[in-house]
């Protein structure tokens, strides 16, 4: 079983999110979602999350204030693609001129607001919605 690390990265009560570049050949493409990936080898979760914060965002979390919130069982019945999700939430100061993201898999990015998540799950264009629900009550 696959394990995925998801990040969100708060500033000012707002949510770093990325949004999936049309490009992408799978289903999450053209979704919003947080900063994640699958681990590598024998890299544990954080380390994975940390790797992947940095290449698809630029940023460093390392010292940011936060980390694990929880873990959750994604199951999709039938389509036999089964993993684990470890949730982090990180605090950060960040300048917009301090993202380079990865234009492979994304093609913009927004500071959104609790409302504004809220209402792509609801347009069904947040990946994941359902699940992490809950990374967003603290």
């Amino acid at each position: 079983m696959k394990m995925t690390t998801l990040c969100y990265i708060e500033k000012d009560g707002k949510y770093l999110m990325l949004h999936r570049t049309k490009k992408r050949h799978d289903i999450n493409k053209d979704k919003w979602i947080g900063v994640g990936g699958h681990a590598e080898g024998t890299e544990g979760p954080e380390d994975c999350l940390l790797r992947e914060v940095k290449e698809e965002t630029g940023l460093d979390a390392r010292n940011a204030e936060g980390g694990y919130l929880f873990t959750y069982k994604r199951e999709n019945p039938g389509e036999g693609d089964n993993y684990f999700v470890d949730v982090y939430r990180f605090v950060m100061d960040i300048d917009e001129k301090d993202l380079t993201l990865q234009t492979e898999e994304t093609d913009g990015h927004m500071f959104a607001t609790l409302e504004q998540i809220q209402a792509f799950a609801a347009e069904g264009k947040f990946l994941h919605s359902d699940s992490i629900r809950k990374a967003f009550e603290m």
